[in-house]
């Protein structure tokens, strides 16, 4: 990617980011950052987020990495237009750098994406629903030991009077 970004020289790099995987993903921001790239952020997945009550506040992200972040929805194409719109505002023209891809370099950008993604991700208290309470009631080990031993239990009796009975029917 790196030798592509240096041939081709694009006016314009749109970084999609997928908004589950948010600090994985902002490590290759700061770098195409580095290079000098006018990136801009394509946050996709952003409604799966929502769906687990745990929000990205775009325009505080926007404001920390000094780049333009557009929510959008690849399947849907929703947010496509504002990415359009924001790829026409972009005036300036790249400059590229060299970049240091050394281990000490590369520990600094994790940092950073980590303490970003911190900052602008929210999560609001999530209700638990009947799943989320028997998942964590069936994986517990002492809960779900006694949760084992009742259903194997229910399954013996069941086995063994259903099954005597019919024996007796037939």
């Amino acid at each position: 990617a790196n030798d592509f970004l240096r041939k081709e020289r694009p006016e314009i790099v749109i970084n999609v980011v997928d908004a589950t995987l948010l600090e994985r993903n902002l490590f290759l921001t700061s770098q195409l950052k580095d290079l000098g790239m006018n990136v801009i952020i394509a946050l996709n997945f952003y409604e799966e987020l929502e769906d687990k009550k745990i929000f990205i506040d775009t325009k505080k992200l926007s404001k920390e990495l000094n780049v333009p972040v557009v929510g959008i929805d690849a399947l849907r194409g929703s947010g496509i237009p504002e990415l359009m719109k924001e790829c026409f505002l972009i005036q300036k023209k790249p400059h590229y750098n060299k970049i240091n891809f050394s281990e000490k370099e590369s520990e600094k950008r994790h940092v950073k994406a980590s303490l970003v993604a911190g900052k602008v991700m929210k999560q609001s208290k999530k209700e638990r629903t009947f799943s989320d309470k028997l998942d964590i009631f069936t994986t517990e080990p002492l809960t779900g030991s006694i949760f084992l031993i009742a259903v194997m239990a229910a399954l013996f009796f069941v086995l063994f009077n259903v099954g005597g009975w019919l024996a007796e029917v037939i």
